[in-house]
């Protein structure tokens, strides 16, 4: 009887850790801002923007441009790079 009460007593301290991980980034979800910031310049000939919108401390950082109607797109999570941009030419990875 005492085993399976100590059985039952570790269960539910992990299903009580595991809850309160799921509590903690459901209110982390809910209580961090997302912050914003664009910036842009428009001219008779081209226009330029800019838009940067990160969360959690740029833990996950988004920057989007658009360069003489050339869209460059940027994903970092806590400073890497995800994936690539597929609008960049091929001398423009080399450089």
């Amino acid at each position: 009887m005492m085993i399976f009460l100590e059985i039952l007593k570790w269960i539910g301290i992990v299903i009580c850790i595991i809850l309160a991980l799921i509590l903690m980034i459901v209110m982390m979800i809910l209580f961090i801002p997302v912050r914003y910031k664009g910036s842009g310049y428009y001219n008779k000939d081209s226009h330029d923007f800019e838009v940067n919108v990160s969360w959690f401390f740029h833990i996950i950082n988004l920057n989007i441009k658009l360069v003489d109607n050339k869209p460059v797109k940027t994903i970092r999570i806590c400073g890497i790079q995800i994936g690539r941009d597929n609008s960049k030419s091929e001398q423009d990875r080399k450089d």
